[in-house]
C-alpha cells in the first residue's frame, strides 16, 4: 500500500479553507507522506503551495450534486450508482494508507467506502447503506446540531480532531489560502475597508441600505471602502456602488488567488457569514462578522486571533439582522482599527438590544489537548454563568474525545480538574448515572443471551424495550442543562453502531457507550 493520504472535502471554498489546518496537522505528523485532496472544481487553487500536498482531484459541482443525489437515493434500497461508479473508475484513485472524509455529503461517504485504505476516518457508507462516522469527532459533527447553545468548538478545530496531531496550533498559525502576488489591485494607499454584502442565503444578508450607510460613514472618516464578493454577488455590489456614488468594486471580478491577494491588502473586512470571512482570516486580515438568523459564530466564525463578531438575535427572519445598526458596525470598525475605545464600542452594543459582541482568541490551556480558537465577550470579563459552563464543557469534551489522538501524537494533557461542581443547578446526577449503568448492565445480559441463544423468543422484545429505555434516559435532561450535550453526543455515538456488527456486537457497543456516558456524567458533576 502506498504511503499516501487522501482527504475528501466536497463543500464550498470556505469549508476547504477551514480544512487546511487538518492538512497541516497531517503533514506535520507524517512529513514523508503525500496528501491527495478531493475537492470541487475551482477549490484546488486554495491549497496551491501548501507543503505535503500531492494530487488534487477536482469534481465539477453540478456533477457532484447529481452523483450525491444518486447515491442518497440508492443507499435507501442498496440500488445501483452508475454515475458515481463511472466517475470513480475514471478518477483512478490508488490504494491509500489513510483516508479522511470531512465532507458532509453522501457522495464523500460513498467514495470512502469504495476505496482501498489501511485506515478510514470520518463519514462512510456501510454495506447496509447506513451513513456513519468512524471517529468521535466525526460523530460530534452531526451531534452538535442537538446542543448548539452549548457548543464552543469551531469547525476548524472539529476537523482537526479527525487526525493525530503533534501539538495545538502555535501562536500566529492561520489556515492556508494561496495568493496571486503578481496581481495588482491598483488601490491607493490608506485605510482600506472591504465590504462583502453577499451570502448564499438571502436571510444571512445584512440590508444593502445599511451597508450603504456604513460605507458613507467610512468615507467621512477618510477610509477607502472596497466592495468584494463572488460572481453571484456582482449585481448586488453594482447597486451598492452606484448608491455610494462609485467606489472600487471587485465583486465577481477576481479569481480565488486574486481575491486572496486583494484581501491581504485591506486593513479590515466587514462581511456576512460567508466564505469571505474565512478567506480574510486565512490571509491575516481582521474581520468584523455580521451573524444572525441560523448562523452560530462559535461554529463558523473566522478562525484566528482578533476577529470581531456581531451576533444578532437568533431566529427565522432576516429582519433580525437589522438589529445590528450601522452605528454599531462603524463602532466595531473603529475599535478594531485601534481608533475607538472599547467603552465606546460597548456603548454602541448597548444601543442595539439583543445584539452581542464577541472577539476571537487563541486557546492557551495545557489541559485542553485540542486547542485552537474560541470566542469570548468583548467586555473582557471572564465568562460566567452559562458561557463559563459552556467553555468548561468544551474543554471537558475535548479531553475525553481527543484521547486516541493524544496517545497517537504523544501529548501528555490530562482531563481538567476543575469540573464545574459549584455551577450545577440542574439537580444531582446520581439518579441519571444509576439509570445509565443499569441500562449498560441490561445490554450486557442481552448480549450474552444473543451470543448463546440468538433464537430466544424473549430476545427481540427485550431488545426493543431496552432501546426505548435508552432513548428515554438520553432525553431526560432539559436543554438548558449541559448534561443534555453529553447525552446528545451519546445518542449519536449509539447511532454510529453499524448493523453489520450483528445483534450481539451492537449490544456490546451499546454497553460500552452507556458505561462511558455514565463515567462522563459522574466526572462532569
Amino acid at each position: 500500500m502506498s504511503d499516501r493520504i487522501l482527504v475528501i472535502q466536497l463543500a464550498r471554498t470556505g469549508d476547504v479553507i477551514q480544512t487546511t489546518p487538518l492538512l497541516a496537522d497531517l503533514h506535520r505528523s507524517n512529513p514523508e507522506a503525500k496528501i491527495d485532496l478531493l475537492v470541487l472544481a475551482g477549490n484546488d487553487t486554495v491549497v496551491e503551495g501548501m507543503p505535503g500536498i500531492g494530487r488534487v482531484i477536482t469534481l465539477p459541482e453540478a456533477d457532484m450534486q447529481r452523483m450525491n443525489e444518486e447515491v442518497a437515493q440508492a443507499m435507501g434500497c442498496l440500488g445501483p450508482t452508475p454515475l458515481a461508479d463511472a466517475w470513480l473508475r475514471g478518477a483512478d484513485l490508488p490504494a491509500y494508507a489513510e483516508v479522511y472524509n470531512v465532507s458532509a455529503q453522501w457522495l464523500g461517504c460513498w467514495v470512502m467506502s469504495r476505496l482501498q485504505a489501511g485506515k478510514k476516518v470520518g463519514g462512510i457508507v456501510t454495506a447496509a447503506g447506513e451513513w456513519i462516522y468512524t471517529c468521535d469527532w466525526g460523530t460530534y459533527l452531526p451531534a452538535l446540531l442537538d446542543f448548539r447553545p452549548w457548543n464552543r468548538v469551531n469547525l476548524v478545530d472539529l476537523f482537526r480532531g479527525f487526525a493525530p496531531r503533534t501539538d495545538p496550533p502555535a501562536a500566529g498559525f492561520r489556515p492556508h489560502l494561496a495568493r496571486d502576488s503578481r496581481w495588482a489591485s491598483g488601490l491607493p494607499p490608506g485605510v482600506r475597508i472591504g465590504f462583502n454584502p453577499g451570502a448564499s442565503e438571502p436571510q444571512r444578508r445584512y440590508a444593502p441600505a445599511a451597508f450603504v450607510e456604513v460605507i458613507r460613514r467610512c468615507r467621512e472618516r477618510g477610509h477607502l471602502p472596497v466592495l468584494l464578493g463572488a460572481p453571484m454577488d456582482r449585481a448586488l455590489c453594482d447597486d451598492i456602488a452606484a448608491s455610494c456614488g462609485g467606489i472600487p468594486n471587485f465583486a465577481g471580478r477576481t479569481t480565488i488567488p486574486e481575491m486572496a491577494q486583494l484581501l491581504s491588502e485591506l486593513s479590515l473586512v466587514v462581511s456576512n457569514d460567508t466564505g469571505a470571512v474565512h478567506m480574510a482570516a486565512a490571509v491575516g486580515t481582521p474581520v468584523v462578522g455580521l451573524f444572525g438568523v441560523s448562523a452560530f459564530f462559535h461554529e463558523t466564525g473566522p478562525w484566528g486571533e482578533g476577529h470581531l463578531v456581531l451576533q444578532a438575535p437568533l431566529g427565522d427572519q432576516a429582519v433580525l439582522l437589522d438589529a445590528i445598526s450601522p452605528e454599531l458596525v462603524m463602532a466595531a470598525i473603529e475599535y478594531r482599527l485601534g481608533r475607538g475605545s472599547r467603552e465606546a464600542f460597548l456603548d454602541a452594543v448597548q444601543g442595539c438590544p439583543g445584539v452581542e459582541a464577541w472577539q476571537s482568541e487563541r486557546i492557551v490551556d495545557p489541559t485542553d489537548p485540542l486547542g485552537g480558537v474560541r470566542y469570548v465577550p468583548v467586555s473582557g470579563e471572564s465568562p460566567r454563568g452559562q458561557e463559563g459552563v459552556a467553555q468548561r464543557l468544551r474543554r471537558f469534551i475535548a479531553c475525553h474525545l481527543d484521547r486516541p489522538n493524544r496517545s497517537a501524537s504523544g501529548s501528555g494533557s490530562s482531563a481538567p480538574s476543575d469540573a464545574p461542581t459549584a455551577e450545577t443547578p440542574w439537580g444531582n446526577a446520581s439518579e441519571l448515572v444509576g439509570r445509565l449503568e443499569t441500562l449498560a448492565a441490561r445490554a450486557r445480559r442481552l448480549q450474552a443471551l444473543a451470543s448463546t441463544d440468538p433464537g430466544s423468543p424473549i430476545l427481540k422484545t427485550s431488545v426493543a424495550q431496552l432501546q426505548g429505555q435508552i432513548d428515554q434516559a438520553l432525553r431526560s435532561e432539559p436543554e438548558e442543562s449541559p448534561r443534555s450535550a453529553l447525552l446528545a453526543l451519546t445518542r449519536w455515538k449509539l447511532r454510529m453502531i453499524g448493523a453489520g456488527a450483528g445483534l450481539a456486537g451492537v449490544l456490546d457497543h451499546q454497553r460500552q457507550i452507556l458505561d462511558q456516558a455514565a463515567g462522563w456524567i459522574r466526572k462532569w458533576d
